[in-house]
């Protein structure tokens, strides 16, 4: 995958995140490594939260279908584990400071 459709679809994510970081948000980030990664980091499992999600889901989908059609897997996991994001294929979007 180029370098611009790449940054195209990192864009796309940041704008359908827009007004949907809460508090309880750790991170968001995307893994181009196995095709298309996008993974919330959650502190709790809320329901709010988890409805926003499926909100920004829902537009960062519609988003990137004018960019390229590829596959996306979506993740969401829970707690205060470890994050990784090591390699050159992860991409941070968002990194709550703790």
């Amino acid at each position: 995958m180029s370098m611009v459709i790449r940054n195209q679809i990192i864009i796309a994510l940041m704008q359908a995140l827009l007004g949907a970081i809460s508090s309880n948000f750790r991170a968001v980030l995307i893994d181009f490594s196995q095709g298309l990664d996008v993974r919330f980091f959650l502190e709790q499992d809320l329901i709010e939260d988890t409805d926003e999600i499926d909100d920004v889901i829902t537009e960062f989908d519609s988003l990137i279908m004018g960019i390229k059609a590829l596959p996306v897997k979506y993740s969401i996991e829970v707690g205060g584990g470890r994050m990784d994001f090591s390699g050159d294929s992860v991409i941070p979007v968002y990194i709550r400071r703790e």
